[in-house]
């Protein structure tokens, strides 16, 4: 079965999972998408969105730009490191 996933935010997680000092990997994660999700065939298209606004689950987010801009860095992390 593959799976269009329209509101995937494993960006946002791995950046939040990061600044809280615990990092998770692309490669395999419980997140939405990883590479092991991915080379099973699980996943056939996300839309890697960047919502920058409060969540009930986290405080305010203080600088969106900022935010955004972090999750920009973390995903070019995510091509240098897995470019195929």
């Amino acid at each position: 079965m593959k799976v269009f996933d329209l509101h995937c935010d494993t960006l946002s997680e791995l950046r939040y999972a990061e600044k809280a000092g615990t990092p998770k990997s692309f490669a395999q994660n419980d997140l939405h998408i990883d590479l092991q999700k991915t080379e099973k065939g699980r996943l056939y298209a996300a839309v890697l969105r960047r919502l920058c606004q409060s969540g009930r689950r986290r405080p305010p987010v203080p600088d969106p730009l900022v935010t955004a801009l972090e999750e920009i860095d973390v995903f070019k992390r995510i091509m240098e490191k897995y470019p195929e």
